[in-house]
């Protein structure tokens, strides 16, 4: 689901478990197995060398804003719910890693925004506004449907793709309206 010149756009949604991060110097490559865990690691420009690793982990976006690198983990598996942001910091071979924030709710889908993330969690919804933490709803009806995109329309209106529909959500007002898909 995407927006596309104000209107919203569905699709059959496809699972993700890779996500990347092109940079002038390499590429950032993040991998997610699920319970069987991921990585982060960094490939050079210069393709000879060998990927230097980063982070064991699920690593569900990579992403930059104000000119660093960041990424999200995360995890939903059995009664484990939960994820972080971190910045990498250092250069390769050396990066190193800062965990910035916890999220009580693991991420599942995003949109990144300028300098703002968008992010559909197991349970709810969070924004990182300029990289500060801000949960617009928890604990919500879509537990287990698995969110899987989300449009962003303004500042105020997002929809959250899952399964079986999408969601209708106001940021300000935090209230939700669920959309059914019909065959």
């Amino acid at each position: 689901m995407k927006n596309v010149d104000g209107k919203l756009l569905t699709g059959k949604s496809s699972e993700q478990n890779a996500t990347q991060l092109q940079t002038p110097d390499g590429t950032f490559l993040g991998e997610d197995h699920g319970e069987w865990g991921g990585k982060l690691v960094f490939q050079s420009a210069a393709k000879q060398t060998k990927p230097v690793p980063i982070k064991e982990g699920n690593i569900r976006l990579i992403f930059q804003a104000n000119n660093c690198v960041y990424f999200i983990e995360g995890l939903a598996h059995m009664s484990l719910n939960a994820g972080a942001l971190y910045q990498i910091t250092g250069t390769a071979p050396a990066f190193t890693w800062t965990k910035l924030a916890d999220f009580d709710d693991a991420p599942e889908a995003f949109a990144v925004v300028g300098n703002d993330v968008y992010i559909a969690q197991f349970h709810g919804f969070t924004i990182l506004r300029n990289l500060q933490k801000e949960v617009i709803v928890k604990k919500t009806f879509w537990s287990s449907l698995y969110p899987n995109s989300v449009a962003v329309f303004n500042n105020n209106e997002v929809c959250i793709g899952l399964r079986g529909g999408y969601v209708r959500l106001n940021t300000q007002t935090k209230t939700f309206r669920f959309f059914q898909h019909m065959p």
